[in-house]
């Protein structure tokens, strides 16, 4: 299960880490989130979805950097559990549920950023 997890984990992060290296602009990192849905409503060209698509692509590695944050937070607290009272959820538990919270985020983000690469690449293509 932590093979798959961690897996899992290393996947993301090289699929984030190209789209954001594919990235035309790091302009995008600096929209908010409400500008971000705004412009979500309103893109029309290929600039804006790449914008978004940047956006998304920051939001993934930075959802993926901070899942890595818990995953030690995890594996430190699992190492002991006696350290800790018992009592439901545990320190340990809480620590491998913000973990998989992160880890889909980090996933949702990184499929918008691909949907946005490819409205971008449609709209290229009308232009």
């Amino acid at each position: 299960m932590k093979v798959t997890l961690f897996t899992a984990a290393f996947l993301t992060i090289l699929s984030t880490a190209s789209l954001a290296q594919n990235a035309e602009s790091t302009e995008s990192a600096n929209i908010t989130s409400s500008q971000a849905k705004s412009l979500a409503r309103s893109a029309r060209t290929s600039a804006d979805y790449l914008i978004l698509r940047n956006y998304y692509a920051h939001l993934a590695q930075a959802e993926n950097l901070k899942a890595a944050e818990e995953k030690q937070e995890w594996e430190r607290r699992a190492a002991n559990p006696a350290v800790y009272a018992r009592k439901y959820p545990s320190p340990v538990d809480s620590a491998h549920y913000l973990y998989d919270v992160h880890l889909q985020n980090a996933k949702a983000a990184a499929a918008q950023a691909g949907r946005y690469e490819k409205m971008a690449a449609s709209a290229k293509g009308n232009s």
